[in-house]
């Protein structure tokens, strides 16, 4: 933990303060610390002062260290519900196989589905930055050999899931 020593300079002193956005003053009667427009005391010695910028300066690295540590929970947080978004994925895409995605009878795309050929699934135009789908279209599925071959040429679709809900996104 970073310290004010006693034997710091009166320049010293106010260069440390300045790094906590604070302002010493030398006046008559001693010292006076600012906080932008905000009066924070008086100080009769500079050892009061730096005392006092001190308990600041530790105030300060404790709230940093707090700052880091929730952050890095929050990392760890998303990081568990991406695992778990991508481990229900998995168990309900066990057995999937490929697909030609159709548009009126074109092969647009090729995706991993467990839907059986002319069936259909649902295609986001768009997400929401909390991953929900919108613009929504129901595609046609096909198996057929001719079908997958020309979807090998095209875009894939990944799968995704929204609160239970499966969808494709290009």
């Amino acid at each position: 933990m970073k310290t004010i020593p006693n034997t710091a300079s009166f320049s010293d002193v106010k260069s440390f303060a300045s790094t906590l956005y604070f302002d010493v003053i030398e006046v008559d009667i001693g010292f006076e610390l600012w906080h932008d427009e905000s009066y924070k005391g008086g100080f009769p010695s500079l050892a009061a002062l730096i005392e006092t910028l001190n308990v600041f300066i530790s105030l300060d690295e404790d709230a940093r260290a707090e700052a880091l540590a929730a952050a890095k929970r929050r990392v760890q947080e998303a990081m568990e519900q991406a695992q778990q978004r991508h481990n229900s994925l998995n168990t309900l895409l066990a057995g999937a196989t490929e697909a030609a995605i159709m548009q009126d009878g074109n092969v647009i795309g090729l995706c991993r589905s467990i839907q059986r050929a002319g069936l259909t699934i649902e295609v986001a135009g768009e997400l929401t930055a909390e991953g929900a789908p919108v613009n929504l279209c129901s595609f046609r599925l096909s198996r057929s050999v001719k079908n997958l071959k020309a979807a090998q040429f095209t875009s894939l679709y990944s799968p995704r899931m929204h609160e239970g809900f499966l969808f494709y996104v290009k």
